[in-house]
């Protein structure tokens, strides 16, 4: 238990944010009291703070934009070689894809999130990521014929 210095009550560890995880320390003012200031900052200063998450999120997107620029600047498609950071794509072949890591881009995601992203990905220029996708949609659809017994 701790108690909180804004609204001086006691309260489980859980009801307040992590503030350090390395160190396991925690915020001194509970959840509770951190989103009401949250909604009162919001309402006092609604232009304000509107247009600090815009400016937020435009420097995310400049961010993110400039790493898969780079992340593309260094890696070629993995099938012919090709460099050329105009036609360059991200097949998803590992794991479940979330979002296009184009739209991710777009929506001003962290580029810890888009790198996950692309983790489960190869780079592939468009033509070959068009035949990867055409082998896999003619393999689903020669597995559905084969169940059907076709």
């Amino acid at each position: 238990m701790r108690k909180c210095i804004r609204c001086t009550q006691w309260k489980d560890e859980s009801e307040f944010n992590i503030r350090d995880t390395r160190k396991g320390y925690r915020q001194s003012v509970c959840k509770d009291c951190q989103q009401q200031d949250s909604r009162d900052r919001y309402a006092n200063n609604t232009h304000g703070v509107l247009e600090m998450n815009k400016q937020s999120r435009q420097k995310s997107k400049s961010l993110a934009k400039q790493y898969v620029f780079e992340y593309l600047s260094h890696n070629s498609c993995a099938d012919c070689g090709e460099r050329d950071i105009e036609v360059l794509t991200f097949d998803h072949v590992r794991g479940e894809k979330k979002w296009n890591i184009a739209d991710k881009v777009q929506h001003g995601y962290s580029v810890e999130t888009i790198a996950a992203e692309i983790a489960k990905t190869d780079v592939t220029c468009f033509n070959c990521h068009m035949r990867r996708e055409q082998r896999r949609r003619d393999s689903e659809c020669f597995n559905i014929i084969e169940r059907r017994g076709g």
